[in-house]
């Protein structure tokens, strides 16, 4: 089994050499999860990816958090 993070915030899981949708939840959504459960808003915070790239969380319909570079 393999994981790869890639800089704009998505992540790739392989098993047995083949992709697995159900496992490349996006490290930067996972991020914004985390801060919910600290009480912080994601939507109030500036984020930076590790290729210089400006993250900017808006929450969905159906509650959860995404983002726009910017």
């Amino acid at each position: 089994m393999k994981a790869i993070f890639f800089s704009n915030g998505c992540t790739a899981f392989f098993k047995n050499n083949k992709q697995v949708p159900e496992l490349q939840e996006p490290w930067v959504s996972l991020y914004f999860e985390f801060l919910v459960s600290k009480g912080i808003d994601p939507e109030k915070c500036e984020f930076e990816l590790p290729n210089g790239k400006k993250v900017k969380a808006f929450k969905t319909d159906d509650n959860t958090f995404n983002c726009d570079f910017e």
